[in-house]
Protein backbone atom coordinates (compact mmCIF):
# COMPACT_ATOMS: atom_id res chain seq x y z
CA UNK A 1 0.00 0.00 0.00
CA UNK A 2 1.40 3.38 -1.07
CA UNK A 3 1.81 6.11 1.54
CA UNK A 4 1.37 9.86 0.90
CA UNK A 5 4.28 12.12 1.55
CA UNK A 6 4.21 15.78 2.68
CA UNK A 7 7.01 18.05 1.50
CA UNK A 8 7.20 21.87 1.41
CA UNK A 9 3.50 22.14 2.19
CA UNK A 10 2.62 19.93 -0.80
CA UNK A 11 0.99 16.57 -0.33
CA UNK A 12 1.59 13.93 -2.98
CA UNK A 13 1.39 10.17 -3.22
CA UNK A 14 3.94 8.07 -5.07
CA UNK A 15 2.54 5.40 -7.25
CA UNK A 16 4.49 2.76 -8.89
CA UNK A 17 2.12 2.89 -11.77
CA UNK A 18 2.25 6.75 -12.24
CA UNK A 19 5.18 8.80 -13.24
CA UNK A 20 5.62 11.47 -12.01
CA UNK A 21 3.81 11.06 -8.71
CA UNK A 22 0.28 12.51 -8.47
CA UNK A 23 0.01 15.74 -6.42
CA UNK A 24 -3.13 15.63 -4.39
CA UNK A 25 -2.98 19.07 -2.77
CA UNK A 26 -0.50 21.94 -2.89
CA UNK A 27 -1.38 25.33 -1.32
CA UNK A 28 -0.86 28.62 -3.28
CA UNK A 29 2.36 30.42 -2.51
CA UNK A 30 2.61 34.15 -1.69
CA UNK A 31 1.84 36.68 -4.50
CA UNK A 32 4.96 37.95 -6.17
CA UNK A 33 5.70 41.66 -6.73
CA UNK A 34 3.80 43.50 -9.51
CA UNK A 35 5.70 43.65 -12.74
CA UNK A 36 6.44 46.90 -14.60
CA UNK A 37 3.63 48.47 -16.71
CA UNK A 38 3.74 47.58 -20.35
CA UNK A 39 3.78 50.14 -23.22
CA UNK A 40 0.47 51.97 -23.99
CA UNK A 41 -1.38 50.53 -26.96
CA UNK A 42 -2.41 52.64 -30.01
CA UNK A 43 -5.33 55.09 -29.61
CA UNK A 44 -8.59 53.74 -30.94
CA UNK A 45 -10.69 55.60 -33.57
CA UNK A 46 -12.96 58.49 -32.44
CA UNK A 47 -16.53 57.47 -31.84
CA UNK A 48 -19.50 59.17 -33.56
CA UNK A 49 -20.71 62.54 -32.19
CA UNK A 50 -23.57 62.26 -29.78
CA UNK A 51 -26.89 64.06 -30.19
CA UNK A 52 -26.98 67.80 -29.33
CA UNK A 53 -28.39 68.46 -25.91
CA UNK A 54 -31.35 70.80 -25.33
CA UNK A 55 -30.78 74.59 -25.58
CA UNK A 56 -30.24 76.20 -22.23
CA UNK A 57 -32.32 79.15 -20.99
CA UNK A 58 -31.65 82.66 -22.44
CA UNK A 59 -29.32 84.70 -20.30
CA UNK A 60 -30.07 88.15 -18.98
CA UNK A 61 -29.88 91.09 -21.44
CA UNK A 62 -26.62 92.96 -21.14
CA UNK A 63 -26.36 96.67 -20.46
CA UNK A 64 -27.08 99.03 -23.37
CA UNK A 65 -23.94 100.42 -24.94
CA UNK A 66 -23.32 104.14 -25.34
CA UNK A 67 -25.18 105.97 -28.12
CA UNK A 68 -23.05 106.46 -31.20
CA UNK A 69 -22.41 109.87 -32.76
CA UNK A 70 -25.20 111.41 -34.82
CA UNK A 71 -24.74 111.10 -38.55
CA UNK A 72 -24.57 114.16 -40.78
CA UNK A 73 -27.64 113.20 -42.81
CA UNK A 74 -30.00 115.72 -44.39
CA UNK A 75 -32.02 116.70 -41.37
CA UNK A 76 -34.02 119.85 -41.96
CA UNK A 77 -32.42 123.09 -40.81
CA UNK A 78 -35.67 124.95 -41.25
CA UNK A 79 -36.02 127.94 -43.54
CA UNK A 80 -32.72 128.82 -45.26
CA UNK A 81 -33.78 131.82 -47.33
CA UNK A 82 -33.31 135.19 -45.68
CA UNK A 83 -36.07 137.79 -46.09
CA UNK A 84 -38.15 135.44 -48.22
CA UNK A 85 -41.26 137.44 -47.27
CA UNK A 86 -39.79 140.54 -48.98
CA UNK A 87 -40.55 142.71 -45.98
CA UNK A 88 -37.16 144.47 -45.69
CA UNK A 89 -35.68 146.68 -48.40
CA UNK A 90 -32.68 148.91 -48.89
CA UNK A 91 -33.93 151.36 -51.47
CA UNK A 92 -35.88 149.20 -53.90
CA UNK A 93 -33.76 146.04 -53.48
CA UNK A 94 -34.90 143.47 -50.86
CA UNK A 95 -32.36 142.87 -48.07
CA UNK A 96 -30.22 139.68 -48.48
CA UNK A 97 -31.04 139.53 -52.20
CA UNK A 98 -28.88 140.54 -55.19
CA UNK A 99 -29.59 141.59 -58.76
CA UNK A 100 -27.62 142.41 -61.90
CA UNK A 101 -30.56 144.65 -62.90
CA UNK A 102 -31.39 146.63 -59.72
CA UNK A 103 -32.95 149.42 -61.73
CA UNK A 104 -35.71 146.97 -62.77
CA UNK A 105 -36.51 145.91 -59.21
CA UNK A 106 -38.80 147.71 -56.75
CA UNK A 107 -40.94 147.15 -53.67
CA UNK A 108 -44.73 147.28 -53.91
CA UNK A 109 -47.42 147.58 -51.24
CA UNK A 110 -50.65 148.08 -53.19
CA UNK A 111 -53.69 146.03 -52.24
CA UNK A 112 -53.94 142.86 -54.31
CA UNK A 113 -50.20 142.81 -55.11
CA UNK A 114 -48.90 141.46 -51.78
CA UNK A 115 -49.38 137.79 -50.88
CA UNK A 116 -48.67 138.18 -47.14
CA UNK A 117 -47.26 140.88 -44.89
CA UNK A 118 -46.95 144.46 -46.11
CA UNK A 119 -44.64 144.27 -49.13
CA UNK A 120 -43.67 142.19 -52.15
CA UNK A 121 -41.01 142.72 -54.81
CA UNK A 122 -41.85 143.70 -58.38
CA UNK A 123 -39.65 142.49 -61.24
CA UNK A 124 -39.82 144.12 -64.66
CA UNK A 125 -38.91 142.77 -68.10
CA UNK A 126 -35.34 141.42 -68.26
CA UNK A 127 -34.76 141.58 -64.51
CA UNK A 128 -33.19 139.00 -62.20
CA UNK A 129 -33.12 138.46 -58.46
CA UNK A 130 -30.99 135.87 -56.59
CA UNK A 131 -29.66 134.74 -53.21
CA UNK A 132 -26.87 132.26 -52.34
CA UNK A 133 -27.56 129.66 -49.62
CA UNK A 134 -25.21 127.17 -47.89
CA UNK A 135 -26.05 123.52 -48.62
CA UNK A 136 -24.95 119.95 -47.82
CA UNK A 137 -23.69 117.62 -50.53
CA UNK A 138 -26.10 114.78 -51.33
CA UNK A 139 -29.20 116.55 -50.02
CA UNK A 140 -32.30 117.51 -52.02
CA UNK A 141 -33.90 120.96 -51.69
CA UNK A 142 -37.33 122.50 -52.26
CA UNK A 143 -37.84 126.01 -53.61
CA UNK A 144 -41.35 127.41 -53.33
CA UNK A 145 -42.81 130.89 -53.92
CA UNK A 146 -45.90 132.91 -54.83
CA UNK A 147 -46.06 135.02 -57.99
CA UNK A 148 -48.60 137.39 -59.59
CA UNK A 149 -48.57 138.85 -63.10
CA UNK A 150 -49.18 142.49 -63.79
CA UNK A 151 -50.28 141.83 -67.35
CA UNK A 152 -50.80 138.81 -69.59
CA UNK A 153 -47.46 138.53 -71.38
CA UNK A 154 -45.13 137.61 -68.53
CA UNK A 155 -42.75 134.65 -68.49
CA UNK A 156 -40.88 133.42 -65.41
CA UNK A 157 -37.90 131.13 -64.89
CA UNK A 158 -36.93 130.01 -61.38
CA UNK A 159 -33.65 128.10 -60.85
CA UNK A 160 -31.62 126.28 -58.21
CA UNK A 161 -27.96 126.21 -59.25
CA UNK A 162 -25.33 124.38 -57.20
CA UNK A 163 -21.94 126.13 -57.18
CA UNK A 164 -18.46 125.16 -56.00
CA UNK A 165 -16.13 127.41 -53.99
CA UNK A 166 -15.03 129.12 -57.23
CA UNK A 167 -18.65 129.85 -58.27
CA UNK A 168 -18.47 127.26 -61.06
CA UNK A 169 -21.90 125.84 -61.92
CA UNK A 170 -22.17 122.12 -61.13
CA UNK A 171 -25.90 121.45 -61.57
CA UNK A 172 -28.95 123.58 -62.40
CA UNK A 173 -32.61 122.72 -61.83
CA UNK A 174 -35.26 125.03 -63.27
CA UNK A 175 -38.97 125.72 -63.36
CA UNK A 176 -40.40 127.65 -66.31
CA UNK A 177 -43.75 129.44 -66.35
CA UNK A 178 -44.68 130.43 -69.90
CA UNK A 179 -46.19 133.74 -70.90
CA UNK A 180 -49.96 133.80 -70.33
CA UNK A 181 -49.65 130.92 -67.79
CA UNK A 182 -48.91 133.20 -64.85
CA UNK A 183 -51.98 134.19 -62.78
CA UNK A 184 -52.76 137.86 -63.34
CA UNK A 185 -56.20 138.35 -61.83
CA UNK A 186 -56.42 141.00 -59.13
CA UNK A 187 -55.54 139.81 -55.59
CA UNK A 188 -54.56 136.33 -56.82
CA UNK A 189 -51.14 134.68 -56.63
CA UNK A 190 -50.01 131.39 -58.11
CA UNK A 191 -48.07 128.94 -55.94
CA UNK A 192 -45.00 127.30 -57.49
CA UNK A 193 -42.65 124.58 -56.23
CA UNK A 194 -39.35 123.18 -57.55
CA UNK A 195 -37.50 120.17 -56.10
CA UNK A 196 -33.77 119.98 -56.86
CA UNK A 197 -31.63 117.00 -57.67
CA UNK A 198 -29.10 115.86 -55.05
CA UNK A 199 -26.46 118.50 -54.38
CA UNK A 200 -23.38 117.18 -56.26
CA UNK A 201 -19.94 116.51 -54.82
CA UNK A 202 -17.91 119.70 -54.60
CA UNK A 203 -20.94 121.97 -54.18
CA UNK A 204 -20.78 124.46 -51.29
CA UNK A 205 -23.84 126.60 -51.98
CA UNK A 206 -27.00 126.92 -54.04
CA UNK A 207 -28.03 130.03 -55.93
CA UNK A 208 -31.80 130.58 -55.88
CA UNK A 209 -32.68 132.88 -58.77
CA UNK A 210 -35.65 134.37 -60.63
CA UNK A 211 -35.69 135.73 -64.19
CA UNK A 212 -38.58 137.62 -65.81
CA UNK A 213 -39.47 138.23 -69.43
CA UNK A 214 -42.47 140.52 -69.95
CA UNK A 215 -44.23 142.49 -72.69
CA UNK A 216 -43.95 146.28 -72.77
CA UNK A 217 -44.76 147.84 -69.42
CA UNK A 218 -45.71 144.51 -67.78
CA UNK A 219 -44.09 142.94 -64.72
CA UNK A 220 -44.32 140.27 -62.01
CA UNK A 221 -44.84 140.50 -58.24
CA UNK A 222 -42.89 137.93 -56.15
CA UNK A 223 -43.52 137.09 -52.48
CA UNK A 224 -43.00 134.45 -49.74
CA UNK A 225 -39.99 132.65 -51.19
CA UNK A 226 -38.89 129.51 -49.28
CA UNK A 227 -35.87 127.20 -49.62
CA UNK A 228 -35.54 124.11 -47.41
CA UNK A 229 -34.14 120.57 -47.30
CA UNK A 230 -36.58 118.21 -49.02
Amino acid sequence: MNRCISNNSCIWCPCCRCRPPIIIRCPTGPTGPTGSTGATGPTGSTGSTGATGPTGPTGNTGATGPTGPRGEGCASLGEQILNGGMEDFIGDLPVSWNSTTPISIESVDQAGRVHSGNLSVNMQDGSDLYQDVDIKVGCYYILSFFAHGEGQQIGLRATITFLDDQNNQLLTNQLIVREQDLINSNRSFGYFRLVSGAAPSGAVKARVAFYVVAGGGQSMDLDDVSFMVA
